[in-house]
C-alpha cells in the first residue's frame, strides 16, 4: 500500500513492524518518542479517508483524527520525551510548576515558581502548543552553543528531553502536546494513586481509634459483591488482608473499584475524636465522592466539570490539612486538570480498556516457554480470534437477555398469569443474566430500580423476555433510613429490566 509522501509509506510500515519485532526500542536513537512518532504517522491517511469494502460488497469511507492521547504518565513522558514526574518540572501542562521536596520555589526570587502541592489555579501557568514548539526550537538552536552540562541544565529548566527524532521535534507530525494529552484518571486515582496512597494514611488513624487491620479484614469479609464483580472483590479483600505493614497494600485497578464503598462504609461507621482525624476522615470520603462521579462518567453519564472541579480542590486542601505536604506526590496534582480536560473533550478518556485487554495478551502469552520467531505473530494470531468471536456477542449499548430459554417454574409462571393473563404466558423466556448498557446482571444481584421516577432497592429473581422486551423480576426492600432496608420475602413485582441501576 503506497501513500503519497504527506502520508504513509511502505518503508514506514516496514520499519515499523521491524522495530515492534526485535523489541530494541530502547537501541533506537530518539527512544519511544521516535517510534511513537512512526506509529502516529500510521494514522495520518485516515484524514483523507480509507474506502472500506465489505463482504455484502457495500463500501464506505472512514475518516479519523487523532483527538486524544490517553496514558498513564511513564508513557506520556516516553512518547513526548519529556522529565515527567521525577523531573524539577513534573507536569506536562504547567510552566511555573516545580517539584517541592526540590525546594527551588523558596529560591525563586520573583515568586513565580510554585510547589505541585499548591491549589491554587491562579498562581499555576498553564503551558501552551506554542510554548512547547518554541522550547523545542530553542533546544535545536541552543544544543550546538552550549557546554553538556550547560545544556543538560537547560533541558531540565524546561522539562523536556533533547529528542530531535521524537514526536515534539516533528513539525509535519499533526500532534499537540497540550490540546491532544490527557491524563489518565485511573492512573492517578487508583493505581498507585491517590487512593491507596490516603487508605495507607487512614489505616494508622482507624488504628488508633480501635479499628486494626484484623477488624477491618472482618468487616469487608461480611459483604458479597455482584456476581460478575465477585471475583474483584474477593481478590481485593485478600489484597488487604496480607498487606498488614504500612504502605504494603497494592490492589490492582478493578479491586480498587469493588472495595472503595466498604472503605467508605468503614469510615463513616467510625467514631474519630481527634480533630485532624475528623479533617483526615473528610478528605477521604470526599476522594469517594470523586470517584463516584468519575465511575459515572465512565458508564456514559455526563458529569458536571465544575462539581468535579470542586470536590477534587475540596479533597486537596483537606487532605493537606490532615496530612503532609511531603505526602502529595506528583499525581495530587494532575487530578487538578481533569475538570478542564473534561470541560475540553467533554469526556475523560481513561486506560480501563487497555488495562483490559494485558489478560487477553496474557492469557496466550503466558502459555508459551518455548518462543521463537514466530511468538509476537501467533499471540497476535490467537488475540485477534479471540476479539472477533466477542465482537458477535457485544453489545456496549441497550439492554438484552443473554442466552434465554423458553419458561419452566411454577412461581414464574404463575406471576406471568398474573402480570400479562393466560394468553400472555405463550413465547416467555427466562434468563440468569441480562446485559444493561454494557453491564451484567445476574439474578440474585441487589440493584436499585427507578420506578415512577422514584428509587428502590431490592433483589432480582429473574430476567423475562416477552414478545422481544426485556423485564425482569424484583423483590423490593423496604427502607428503614441511613441506607438500610428490611428485605422483604416477596415473590417480587415486574419492572422493565432498563430501569436497573447499579448492581450491588
Amino acid at each position: 500500500m503506497q501513500y503519497d509522501q504527506k502520508g504513509l509509506t511502505t518503508e514506514d510500515l516496514w520499519f515499523t513492524c521491524a522495530l515492534l519485532r526485535t523489541h530494541k526500542v530502547q537501541e533506537l536513537q530518539g527512544g519511544v518518542s521516535a517510534l511513537s512518532r512512526v506509529v502516529f504517522k500510521l494514522f495520518e491517511p485516515l484524514k483523507r479517508g480509507f474506502l472500506l469494502t465489505f463482504r455484502s460488497g457495500h463500501r464506505k469511507f472512514l475518516f479519523g483524527t487523532m483527538p486524544v492521547l490517553v496514558a498513564d504518565e511513564a508513557a506520556l513522558k516516553a512518547m513526548w520525551a519529556v522529565k515527567g514526574a521525577a523531573g524539577t518540572v513534573p507536569c506536562i501542562m504547567c510552566w511555573n510548576l516545580v517539584q517541592q521536596r526540590g525546594g527551588l520555589h523558596l529560591e525563586d526570587s520573583t515568586g513565580r515558581l510554585v510547589p505541585h502541592t499548591r491549589t491554587d489555579l491562579n498562581k499555576i501557568l498553564a503551558r501552551t502548543d506554542e510554548d512547547f514548539k518554541t522550547a523545542a526550537r530553542h533546544l535545536a538552536a541552543e544544543k550546538v552553543v552550549r557546554t553538556k552540562k550547560q545544556f543538560e541544565i537547560l533541558e531540565q529548566s524546561l522539562g523536556i528531553n533533547y529528542t530531535p527524532e521524537g514526536m515534539l521535534f516533528d513539525e509535519s507530525l499533526d500532534l499537540k502536546p497540550i490540546s491532544h494529552t490527557m491524563y489518565d484518571w485511573l492512573h492517578i486515582y487508583l493505581v498507585n494513586g491517590l487512593f491507596v496512597t490516603q487508605v495507607n494514611l487512614m489505616l494508622e488513624i482507624l488504628g488508633r481509634c480501635g479499628c486494626r487491620h484484623g477488624d477491618a479484614t472482618a468487616f469487608f469479609t461480611t459483604f458479597s459483591g455482584p456476581k460478575e464483580q465477585a471475583s474483584n472483590l474477593k481478590a481485593a479483600v485478600q489484597t488487604f488482608e496480607k498487606a498488614k505493614t504500612k504502605d504494603a497494600w497494592k490492589p490492582a485497578a478493578s479491586e480498587v473499584l469493588c472495595i472503595y464503598p466498604l472503605f467508605r462504609l468503614l469510615v463513616l461507621q467510625t467514631s474519630f475524636d481527634d480533630a485532624v482525624d475528623r479533617v483526615a476522615a473528610k478528605s477521604f470520603l470526599i476522594l469517594c465522592k470523586i470517584l463516584d462521579l468519575l465511575s459515572e462518567g465512565g458508564k456514559g453519564k455526563q458529569v458536571d466539570p465544575g462539581k468535579l472541579e470542586q470536590l477534587i480542590l475540596q479533597h486537596l486542601e483537606s487532605f493537606k490539612s490532615a496530612h503532609s505536604a511531603d505526602d502529595m506526590q506528583p499525581k495530587f496534582h494532575f487530578s487538578i486538570h481533569l475538570p478542564a480536560l473534561l470541560r475540553r473533550h467533554k469526556l475523560l478518556v481513561s486506560c480501563w480498556c487497555h488495562e483490559r485487554k494485558h489478560k487477553q495478551l496474557k492469557m496466550w502469552a503466558n502459555q508459551i516457554s518455548n518462543a521463537g520467531d514466530w511468538y509476537e505473530t501467533s499471540v497476535l494470531k490467537e488475540v485477534s480470534h479471540t476479539c472477533m468471536k466477542n465482537l458477535h456477542s457485544f453489545c456496549p449499548k441497550g439492554v438484552h437477555l443473554i442466552k434465554p430459554k423458553a419458561m419452566t417454574g411454577k412461581i414464574i409462571r404463575k406471576m406471568a398469569l398474573d402480570f400479562l393473563g393466560r394468553s400472555g404466558q405463550d413465547g416467555i423466556k427466562v434468563s440468569t443474566q441480562a446485559t444493561i448498557h454494557g453491564m451484567i446482571c445476574h439474578t440474585g444481584d441487589v440493584v436499585v430500580v427507578q420506578i415512577d421516577s422514584e428509587l428502590h432497592v431490592g433483589i432480582v429473581h429473574a430476567h423475562v423476555e416477552y414478545n422481544d422486551h426485556p423485564w425482569s423480576i424484583v423483590a423490593l426492600w423496604t427502607p428503614l433510613g441511613k441506607n438500610r432496608f428490611q428485605v422483604n420475602d416477596t415473590i417480587g413485582r415486574w419492572v422493565e429490566t432498563s430501569s436497573l441501576g447499579p448492581f450491588i
